[in-house]
């Protein structure tokens, strides 16, 4: 893999800045699956280590690796906000 995408990958730069620390990535990966509640037991449906795990180590690194990453949607839309507390 060329060094200079290994570092960009190595770094977290690709993430949001609410997902660059893993103990905020816990935070949120918990709140996500508390928002959820309901889903347990339903098929396929990881926990939230599991979906922690998959989604930022496999599948944002993936994307990042092909020059993908997530971004705020700019439509003009009264959106929820992602509030993960202390």
């Amino acid at each position: 893999m060329d060094e200079e995408l290994n570092n960009y990958l190595e770094s977290g730069d690709y993430l949001p800045e609410f997902l660059r620390d893993f103990h905020e990535q816990k935070k949120f990966f918990k709140l996500m699956h508390h928002l959820q509640e309901g889903n347990e037991g339903q098929e396929h449906t990881p926990n939230w280590v599991d979906g922690h795990v998959y989604t930022i180590d496999r599948v944002l690194w993936f994307f990042a690796a092909r020059g993908y990453t997530l971004q705020k949607c700019r439509k003009n839309i009264q959106f929820k906000e992602i509030s993960i507390g202390e």
